[in-house]
């Protein structure tokens, strides 16, 4: 009799550890997962909210320090997207890019100016990842560092800080010479960053 509580009382201390093992796996898996979750944040906007022509896509990747924008425009002209410390035009880090009529894709790093077109930076920061342009419609895929390191030109990513969206989109893609954009705005929103601020420093440039 004493043999078989023994026994049992055995097999009752293996199924508790293993239970609570188990249990511990579990946890750490959705905790790495959550972690996993917080090093990127996602968000799609339509920029000229209700026309719905410029719909935007973008993406912050925390842990690998670059931001993913992705447009999506009713025009077979050129698009503009830019970021703005404080909503205007002068100084705001900006790129413009489109389809040609030949099908091969343009895109420049730019920076506003207070008058006339954004002029080109000396540092071309921003890449193009993906382009087409069908039916009517264009879309970039862009992407660039958090932090460029271009103080003149460019506009540092920070987590949870407010940010002025500026787009703008064209009937053709003469950038240079279209008078005046009538398609264009501004659009305030923030990058949701990881346990608050991220802090960008000297040593994330161009990572």
């Amino acid at each position: 009799m004493g043999g078989k509580s023994f026994q049992i009382l055995q097999f009752s201390g293996l199924f508790f550890f293993l239970f609570f093992g188990i249990l511990f796996q579990i946890k750490e898996i959705n905790c790495q997962s959550q972690n996993e979750e917080d090093s990127e944040f996602t968000q799609s906007l339509i920029l000229d909210n209700p026309r719905g022509s410029y719909l935007l896509d973008q993406k912050i990747d925390w842990s690998a320090k670059r931001a993913v924008f992705n447009v999506t425009v009713k025009t077979t002209g050129f698009i503009g997207f830019g970021l703005s410390k404080n909503g205007e035009m002068e100084g705001a880090d900006i790129v413009i890019g489109g389809v040609a009529s030949n099908g091969e894709p343009y895109f420049t790093d730019r920076h506003g100016v207070r008058r006339g077109p954004p002029q080109v930076d000396k540092s071309q920061d921003w890449k193009l990842d993906q382009s087409w342009e069908e039916n009517g419609t264009t879309f970039l895929s862009f992407s660039r560092p958090l932090n460029t390191c271009d103080e003149e030109n460019d506009v540092v990513i920070r987590g949870n800080e407010k940010v002025t969206l500026l787009w703008a989109f064209g009937e053709t893609d003469e950038v240079e010479i279209e008078p005046k954009v009538e398609n264009s705005g501004t659009f305030e929103t923030s990058f949701g960053g990881p346990n608050g601020m991220v802090e960008m420093g000297e040593n994330d440039c161009k990572s």
